[in-house]
């Protein structure tokens, strides 16, 4: 398990949404690309479950 999952395991929900909500803006800024190809991946996973 890596420390970022050993890291959020511990923490509270709330708290690890609104970082990685800082983090994706950030990465937004950042690397449009890389933020673009993940929102991508994500949203067709999220189309896989239902």
């Amino acid at each position: 398990m890596s420390e970022f999952l050993e890291t959020v395991i511990k923490a509270d929900a709330g708290h690890v949404w609104r970082v990685l909500d800082e983090f994706m803006d950030a990465l937004k800024e950042a690397k449009p690309d890389v933020y673009r190809d993940l929102v991508h991946d994500l949203q067709r996973k999220q189309a896989n479950v239902y």
